[in-house]
Order: structure tokens, then sequence, then C-alpha cells
């Protein structure tokens, strides 16, 4: 009995950690309380709530069990102390030497004057990340869980672009303004951020699961993944999908199956284009006017193209075989394909952006050419943001001017002429390293980077297709987060699989 009660004392900290993480992964996404008008304040609340909790329960009863420290693990292969657990205390510590610091203390502290994202949900992101980290095992079923919310957040979305709000959740919120929220999370730019998150680690565990009805359950939430793609009226989604479709291209070009099934999901987006443009065009009224790109790729001429040549390449893919020797080539062309594409658009960018700036480009101008105007506003935060931080004294420049002050900094550096174009004040960069650049400085910046390239650099040699997944979904997020805003909604959930990265796998 004495021997049961002791085994049980030392399993509670993992258990009280998975508890927490069902609750960040399950609960998190979906909680709301009085519709879309207090989300980020709601959201913000739950996390630091539940992150302080469960982290200081963990804390306790692993104290209270007599082992505070766990010696199995004190070998070099595997130490209690890891790189990106340095560089997630140091992000800490930095942040807290940068709010005490700040001419905008109180506001460096909650976050109040942008996003909520102040000192107090940094030490929540840190909690999160040490419980999770320290006293967490993945199963597979919470990954599913995940999966299932996200799946449920996208057909949500789909139901509220054809017209209905079946949660109530338009409450206060002004017609003309309905179209800028999505689902359980709010705006779409946060939304697009979740989209990214959920879409890139299902499109992966699809394409790489061995497991027959785990690949099939995977397969359905990427394709309901593509309805969150096209009603979250953000161009940062399709950023997201783009960085899914290249990486998945180089990766699974190595493999015959892992090929065919890249295939399936370029099929079944285009599916989901024309299936979401038919509902549309059934609905008639109520729907709202869709954005250029998503315009674009649910006409019905390039669905059928997408279809038709889609299933051309699943077809030679499974009806022939393809030797190892062709299979190596093709990565390498595929390789090669991407990186002149890539290189032929940011010479586009440039060409359009410093050279030939009067050449007319009609909707391609807001993609092709960078201006105040570009990306609905974001190169003039750029600019001024990158200006002020020139501008800064070495202290600043090193640790920054607070957590989450974006606004303060832009008002303070120029006045009335930090809203003079777009007519009012944005409070986030719209970028992750210049916002962390300008609050945190150059050691918080420097810091977060160390952290993603510590936990990627790990987590792509593992074995395990649920770590790679999670590490390839951070690879996502961060590519999407260039364009989009740091908030108490998706970044928790993107440092709580910055932490999954480091647990173990168990059934």
């Amino acid at each position: 009995m004495k021997i049961k009660k002791r085994h049980l004392s030392e399993n509670l900290p993992g258990i009280i950690a998975s508890a927490g993480v069902l609750l960040l992964l399950g609960l998190f996404p979906l909680f709301v309380t009085k519709s879309y008008h207090n989300i980020t304040i709601t959201k913000y609340l739950y996390f630091v709530i539940v992150s302080a909790s469960i982290f200081a329960l963990c804390l306790i009863t692993r104290i209270a069990s007599g082992k505070p420290i766990d010696t199995s693990k004190l070998n070099p292969k595997n130490p209690t102390v890891s790189y990106p657990d340095i560089f997630m205390v140091l992000f800490l510590l930095v942040s807290f030497a940068s709010c005490i610091s700040s001419p905008y203390r109180f506001s460096a502290l909650g976050g109040g004057a942008g996003r909520r994202m102040g000192l107090i949900m940094i030490f929540a992101l840190t909690f999160a990340y040490f419980f999770i980290s320290k006293f967490y095992t993945i199963r597979k079923t919470d990954l599913k869980i995940f999966g299932g919310v996200f799946a449920f957040s996208c057909l949500i979305a789909l139901v509220q672009s054809l017209g209905f709000d079946p949660f109530d959740l338009y409450a206060k919120v002004p017609e003309t303004s309905k179209v800028n929220f999505v689902a359980f999370i709010g705006n779409v730019n946060v939304f697009s951020s979740f989209v990214s998150l959920g879409a890139g680690f299902s499109a992966y565990m699809f394409c790489r699961e061995k497991e027959k009805k785990s690949s099939v359950f995977w397969l359905a939430v990427s394709f309901i993944s593509f309805f969150g793609l096209f009603t979250s009226n953000s161009d940062s989604t399709y950023i997201a999908f783009l960085v899914i479709y290249a990486l998945l291209a180089i990766m699974t070009s190595k493999e015959k199956e892992s090929f065919e099934r890249f295939f399936v999901l370029i099929f079944l987006m285009f599916f989901a284009a024309g299936l979401f443009s038919i509902l549309r065009l059934i609905k008639g009224e109520g729907v709202y006017k869709l954005p250029f790109l998503t315009e674009l790729i649910t006409n019905f001429k390039i669905v059928i193209a997408g279809l038709v040549i889609s299933t051309i390449f699943i077809l030679i893919i499974r009806l022939t075989k393809i030797p190892n020797s062709v299979i190596i080539v093709l990565n390498k062309i595929i390789i090669g394909m991407i990186g002149v594409i890539s290189v032929a658009l940011i010479a586009t960018f440039v060409y359009f952006s410093w050279i030939n700036t009067d050449a007319q480009l009609g909707n391609l101008e807001n993609y092709l050419r960078f201006s105040d105007d570009w990306g609905t506003y974001r190169g003039f935060v750029w600019d001024r943001l990158l200006t002020a931080f020139k501008g800064f004294p070495l202290t600043k420049k090193l640790i920054g001017c607070g957590p989450d002050t974006v606004a303060l900094i832009l008002k303070d550096v120029f006045g009335e002429e930090s809203t003079a174009r777009p007519g009012y004040y944005f409070d986030n960069a719209h970028n992750d390293l210049i916002q962390y650049l300008v609050t945190v400085g150059i050691s918080g910046l420097l810091s977060y980077v160390l952290l993603l390239v510590t936990v990627l650099s790990k987590s792509f040699k593992s074995e395990s297709v649920e770590i790679k997944a999670l590490a390839f979904a951070i690879v996502v997020f961060f590519a999407q987060s260039m364009f989009n805003i740091i908030q108490p909604i998706t970044t928790p959930l993107f440092f709580v699989f910055i932490a999954l990265t480091q647990c173990s796998v168990k059934e």
C-alpha cells in the first residue's frame, strides 16, 4: 500500500500536467464568455491563471514527493536543463529587465497599451513551457483532441462565412465589422495564425503517419483546415499554406507514399475550394465579398485545373514503379524549382519596389511593391519602428522599451505622424522579430531566436513523427508571424507547441 501511495505521489505532477495540457490544447481555443467584444482579455486571463496554477501544482507535488529532481535524467544525452530551457529563461529575464527599466513600466507589466502581451503574459508563457516540458509526456490522444478542436473551429468559421451565427458570437459586433471576426478565436489575423498552426501540424501528420486510422483522422482535419484558409480573410494564411506546400514538396518527394499523400492534399484543397464556392452560391445573400487570393483560388476554372493536375500526379505515382534513383533526382529538381521561384519572387519584389516604381501592377500592387501602404500599412509601421530603434540609446537597444509597448513608442517618437497615414495607432508591429527588437531589445530578440533554433534543430532529428510535426507547425507559424500580430490567443499556443517538442511521446 505504501508503495502504491509513493508511486502515485511521484506520478501526480505528470497527471496534473496532463490535465493542464488538455486545458490549453482542448479548451483554451474554444473558451469565450461574452462574444467577441471581450475575447482578448478572456483568453488572456484564462491562459495566465491556468498556466500559473498548473505550474505551481506540479512544482508543489514534485517537491512533496521527495524527488524534486529526476536523477535518472542527469546524463549528457538527456540533460535536465536543455538549451531551449536556458533561452526560455533568458527571454523571461530580459523581459523582466526591460519592464522594470521601461519608461512605460505599468503598461509593459500588463500590456495594457497593446494586446495584453506584457511581462505577466511572458511569465505565463514560461510557466506553461516548464510545466509541459518537465512534467508532461505526450499522449497521441491529446494531440488528436487539439486536431478535433481545430477542425471544429474551422467548420464554425465556414458556417459563419455563410451568414449563420450558431453560438451568437457576433453579439454587439457592428454589421460592417463581422467579416473581421471568426470562430472562437476573434480577429481574422489571429484566426489566420491559429489556422497556420493547426494546418501545419495536421498536414505533416497526414503525410508522415504510418498508422492507418491516425492517417485518416489527420486527413479529415487537413481537409477541414482548407475551409479555415478560405474563411480567414487574411493574406498571412496564404503565406502559411505556401510554406506548408513548399516544405512538404521537399520532404515528401523522398518517399513514394508520402509524395502521393502530398498530391492528395493538393487535390483536397481544390475540392474544398469548389465546395466552398458551391455553398456560397447556394446561400446567395448574406455572404461577404472574398479577398483577391481567395476569389482567385475558388474560381471554378482554377478549381477544375487543380483537380485534374493533382489527379494526374496521383495516378502517375500510384500506377508506375518509380525507382529510388528517379526519386532522388526528382527531389533535387523540386528543391531547385522552389529555390528558383523564391529568388524570382524576391527579385520581382525588389524590382517593383525600388527600381521600376512607376509600373502599374493592379491587384498585385499591394503584394509586389513595398511602400507605406504595403500589407495594409505594415510597410508604414515597420519603417517607423526601425527608425525609432535607430534612435534608441544603447541600453534600450539592448533590452528594449518594455514588452508590448509598440503604441507608446510610436506615439512618443512620431507623435501625430504615427497615425497620419493609417488614421489610427498601431499597437503591434505585425512582425514578431521587429516587435521583440523594439520592445525587449537585441538581447530579448536573440533569446527568442535561439530558443526557436535550438528547439527545431533537436526536434527534426527526433524519431517521433509527432515531435517532427510539432516542429513543422512551429516553422509554419513563424513564417506567417513575420506579417501577423503577437497576442494572447494563438501566441500562447505557439509556446505550448515549443514546450511539447521537449517532451517524450507515448501511445
